[in-house]
């Protein structure tokens, strides 16, 4: 048994707690909010539950991240609604609403039928490939990504000829694979596929490698869920499988330093100290190089993306009387000027069925908005009205929500984000993919040997929540 402290309770820290301590360890979680589930949780405020971060959920199949952890945990299925329909996109240039169909050839016709049938099929039958190639492989990589000669010498019986014929895709940009399909030219389509990109992978199509790119492009292609009452249901259910079996969870105790010994870490809070044998922590990278001795963190800061790569976000919770029925919950809108003061070209809106209500009051559903905010290091934003105000407008204009039928709002600004998760600037979604940056040159999960370990959107190149669960079983099993 040793004695482990997990720094940070949310999706990424929570895994690496419970499969910690599925392992046999002892752990100590240690989270600096006043509840577990960072991004992807779930709070009241004035009578309405809104979702503080992650609004959807993939990955909860068998031989699927989510489905994964929920077994190795021995843990019933989560009380989950498969959507239909995955997404809507509005606003393409005039084109018409556009729908993100799960099954792939209907998605193919009505690609065909908005962007025009040239290279639709090509383009989306490689991506479906490959991204069905990455899921099937992703629970099979222990060591990614690499980060020393050991962790390729282990990999190589994992190696296979499928493997390696897929390796050069990870080379190759999806602008290039849009170029070969004859879509390099077509603007309307190559302002669809960057937005798409933003959400999941943080970038856009010149940087995106098509390997990641394939999977964040088709993760609508994928099951998707509605999680009964929010995500906060999943970020539950894990909290109390720890406390249940032995673990020790931590709130309001923001870690203020971490002191490496030869044989131990001592992790520093607000007005504890505990002693540790390894230390896990899913906070970002940019974060936890300031609680570290300095000949250690030097090294690390090498591996930080800059400020001007990374985003943040704004984001409101509306409570709304819905006007109309709607096919689906997820709404992206594409916008054909910028949004003021955040820069971003698309908001994207989710809300939930109506068989699952969340509001104290009757026929009142809950939105929650997101865009995101570009460089947010260099934006102030000096009037929230005016942001608020334009995704009302943008919201009629799509014929989503109706400014009339609002009865209560609130948003918060990437400071906002901040200040409920701490992560610098408000960062979201991880690092974005770069097309400078190979596998192996990201930052992986060991920071110093198998002491001193990280999990989360900052450590393993693919984001959201089956990334960061993934993240948590790289770290873990680095403990072995």
């Amino acid at each position: 048994m040793k004695k482990i402290v997990v720094i940070g309770a949310g999706m990424s820290g929570l895994a690496a707690a419970a499969l910690c301590i599925r392992r046999g360890h002892r752990v100590v979680l240690v989270e600096q909010n006043w509840m577990v589930g960072g991004c992807t949780a779930t709070y009241w405020r004035k009578g309405h539950r809104f979702e503080s971060g992650a609004t959807t959920l993939v990955g909860l199949g068998k031989n699927r991240p989510v489905g994964w952890l929920l077994e190795q945990l021995n843990l019933p299925p989560l009380q989950a609604t498969r959507l239909h329909l995955p997404m809507q996109v509005h606003g393409l240039s005039g084109t018409p609403t556009l729908t993100r169909f799960e099954n792939l050839e209907d998605w193919i016709q009505e690609a065909e039928r908005v962007f025009g049938p040239k290279g639709q099929r090509k383009f989306w039958t490689r991506c479906f490939k490959l991204s069905q190639f990455v899921w099937n492989n992703a629970l099979e990589l222990h060591h990614f990504p690499p980060q020393s000669l050991s962790d390729v010498l282990q990999a190589i019986p994992l190696f296979s000829m499928e493997r390696v014929q897929h390796l050069p895709y990870a080379f190759q940009t999806v602008e290039q694979w849009m170029e070969k399909c004859g879509l390099g030219n077509h603007a309307v389509f190559r302002k669809f596929i960057d937005e798409q990109l933003m959400i999941s992978a943080q970038n856009t199509a010149n940087d995106v490698n098509l390997l990641f790119g394939s999977t964040a492009l088709c993760y609508t292609n994928e099951p998707n869920h509605y999680l009964e009452g929010g995500m906060q249901q999943l970020s539950d259910v894990l909290k109390n499988w720890i406390e249940k079996n032995g673990g020790e969870i931590i709130l309001r105790q923001p870690i203020q330093k971490l002191e490496i010994a030869s044989k131990s870490i001592s992790v520093i809070g607000k007005n504890r100290t505990w002693e540790a044998d390894h230390v896990i922590s899913s906070i970002p990278l940019n974060n936890l190089v300031d609680l570290i001795p300095s000949e250690i963190s030097e090294s690390w800061k090498k591996k930080i993306q800059p400020l001007d790569q990374l985003s943040g976000a704004f984001t409101m919770g509306i409570a709304y009387q819905p006007h109309r029925d709607w096919e689906c919950i997820h709404h992206q809108i594409h916008l054909d000027s910028p949004m003021p003061q955040t820069g971003a070209h698309s908001i994207f809106l989710s809300t939930h069925p109506a068989t699952d209500p969340r509001s104290d009051l009757e026929n009142i559903r809950v939105g929650a908005v997101s865009m995101h905010v570009l460089q947010p290091h260099k934006k102030h934003i000096h009037s929230k009205e005016e942001i608020e105000n334009e995704v009302f407008h943008r919201l009629e204009e799509a014929d989503l929500i109706k400014r009339e039928n609002v009865v209560y709002f609130h948003s918060s600004t990437p400071g906002g984000w901040e200040a409920w998760t701490m992560r610098k600037n408000g960062m979201v979604g991880g690092y974005p993919q770069l097309k400078n940056v190979l596998p192996w040159q990201m930052p992986g999960c060991k920071l110093h040997g198998n002491r001193l370990l990280g999990a989360g959107d900052s450590f393993y190149p693919g984001q959201g929540i089956p990334g960061v669960i993934l993240s948590a079983k790289a770290a873990v099993e680095t403990l072995d």
